[in-house]
């Protein structure tokens, strides 16, 4: 019924081809792309995770819980810190261990499964796109994905959401095959499909199942309106497969629980923070509109010449590709908590469709490309402007390694803004050269920031505490602090009873915090207002209990990756 797709009718150019290094090789063409694919993969998310500390609040948590659940034996449910962890499904926790186990107890092994998510998806963009639209636009689009900013930098974290996307990914690939094209392998497809809901619902809950249904009622009831063999999806047959393979995990581990994975898990973790903004975040009309600027930079300043090409090119692929786009971006506009990387889902039907207003725009050689250029001149103005404030700002020896970070970050932001007018000007030899400064600059960033990750400099503090050491926080309670000292964490009131009570302990007290929407408020005192802080200060009473009982003193002080913040601590431990 919706046979005979339409291609991309845009003619090959010899002048925008590959790269030279790939097009001499002797290889059939596919391969040569994989290749391609693979160095870009590997140039952008691998040489910096062994060097990048824990940057999300919740990478730590997913690692340790790995951790303890390996050391307790324990396959069903999660625990951290020595209590059940609900937050998600099992499916990253045990993707996880078996990274661990292959590769070491690392953060580069705990990255691992993020990072081949995002090279498989740029895989599964690469065939669809050059079977439904052109060879060009499906190297374009591959590497687009690999490359624009929010995928650069979840496809390093130890988070559930890469292997999510991936099978959301498969799953919108597999529901074009069965209702649209008609495809010859509809039992490989119906099987994968169902598979992959399973796979997605186990990584981070009900949301891969969401994002599909969606983007399919969108295609059919919006963007195509005709009717669809619905029974090709054998919906009924597929779901109970679907829950069949979700419940062999979860009815244990509810049993196990008591009903509390269900009652935490998805009622509080994932249906209250529908309705509440989660960590007293404001919900904001249209938040994922300006945020895409900075998640699809640098490829979204081809957003013009995409919108021509949809113009120009309205067929079956394009519809789906839409709905598959706007799906994600419907669903989380109406939920409470708002994060940028919440519509990642949305990310590869984008980058298709972007990689096909660059071809568009290249093969017709247009000159009125006014949107990008608006874009491109405006990172550019941004970037200059945090150059300049972070040139002027007057450093001192404890802040100095933010400047490297600073200036890594703006490395990182300019490789891409160069890569956008590499290609743009049709010079793809040169986008090598930005993506070798990107790679770098995250090397530098990585070394940068774990100069000032207080966890890590924590280590040898670690090390020199036996197992049994009681570890307790004030004001400074940080997950990472959880899994470099592979030790529980406790949040107790600090007296000088408790102090003076035998056996070896560790303190970590919060004295100082500077957030960057204090920095910011110094320099634009008109655009942004700073809040009152108070400085965190121990009665002199508990200092001198400190002291009599033999704890010893080191100041550290650095940043606060999951807050954004610049903190300093004092640390107090008796060995």
């Amino acid at each position: 019924m919706l046979q005979g797709l339409q291609k991309g009718n845009l003619p090959e150019l010899k002048p925008f081809s590959l790269p030279r290094v790939f097009a001499d090789l002797q290889c059939p063409a596919r391969l040569k792309h994989y290749s391609l694919i693979l160095l870009v993969a590997i140039l952008t998310a691998l040489p910096s995770n062994h060097l990048l500390p824990l940057l999300d609040r919740d990478e730590p948590r997913f690692i340790q819980a790995t951790r303890e659940m390996a050391a307790r034996g324990e396959w069903l449910v999660p625990y951290f810190n020595g209590t059940y962890r609900f937050d998600k499904p099992i499916m990253s926790y045990w993707l996880m261990r078996g990274a661990l186990n292959l590769l070491g107890d690392n953060e580069f092994a705990a990255r691992f499964c993020s990072v081949l998510s995002s090279f498989l998806v740029a895989l599964l963009i690469y065939e669809f796109t050059r079977k439904h639209i052109s060879t060009r636009a499906s190297w374009l689009a591959s590497c687009g994905w690999l490359t624009c900013f929010q995928v650069l930098l979840h496809g390093k974290l130890a988070l559930a959401d890469m292997p999510m996307v991936l099978a959301v990914t498969f799953c919108q690939i597999a529901l074009y095959k069965l209702l649209v094209e008609d495809t010859k392998q509809a039992k490989f497809w119906r099987a994968g499909l169902y598979i992959g809901l399973a796979f997605g619902f186990l990584s981070k809950g009900p949301i891969a199942l969401f994002c599909p249904l969606l983007s399919l009622a969108l295609f059919r009831f919006v963007f195509w309106r005709q009717r669809l063999d619905w029974q090709k999806l054998k919906p009924i047959q597929g779901m109970m497969w679907f829950l069949f393979l979700v419940s062999c995990w979860a009815i244990p581990a509810f049993i196990k629980t008591d009903g509390l994975f269900w009652q935490i898990g998805l009622q509080d973790h994932v249906l209250q923070r529908g309705i509440k903004p989660f960590n007293g975040r404001l919900f904001k009309p249209f938040y994922y509109l300006p945020t895409a600027f900075l998640s699809l930079f640098p490829w979204i300043a081809f957003a013009g010449s995409a919108w021509l090409y949809l113009r120009n090119n309205w067929n079956p692929t394009t519809a789906y590709l839409s709905a598959w786009a706007l799906a994600p971006y419907i669903l989380f506009s109406f939920y409470a908590t708002q994060l940028p990387h919440y519509v990642l889902p949305a990310f590869p039907a984008l980058l298709i469709i972007l990689a096909c207003g660059i071809d568009n725009d290249l093969a017709l050689n247009h000159q009125k490309s006014w949107f990008f250029w608006i874009v491109s001149a405006l990172a550019a103005s941004l970037l200059w402007i945090a150059f300049s404030l972070a040139q002027n700002e007057p450093y001192t020896d404890k802040t100095l390694p933010i400047k490297t970070a600073v200036y890594a970050l703006i490395s990182i932001f300019l490789g891409l803004l160069l890569a956008a007018l590499f290609v743009k000007n049709k010079f793809l030899n040169g986008a090598w050269l930005a993506i070798l400064i990107i790679s770098s600059s995250f090397v530098c960033l990585g070394k940068s920031l774990r100069a000032m990750s207080i966890a890590v400099q924590l280590e040898q503090v670690f090390q020199t505490l036996p197992p049994e050491a009681e570890h307790i926080y004030n004001g400074f309670e940080e997950p990472s602090l959880v899994y470099y000292s592979n030790a529980h964490w406790g949040n107790a009131h600090i007296t000088a009873k408790a102090i003076a009570k035998p056996g070896a302990r560790l303190y970590l007290l919060l004295t100082k915090e500077i957030w960057l929407e204090d920095y910011l408020a110094s320099q634009f005192p008109r655009l942004i207002k700073s809040r009152k802080r108070q400085e965190t200060r121990l009665p002199s009473s508990v200092y001198t209990a400190l002291l009599i009982n033999g704890y010893r003193y080191k100041p550290i002080h650095g940043l606060n990756l999951a807050r954004i913040s610049w903190v300093e601590t004092e640390v107090w431990f008796r060995p």
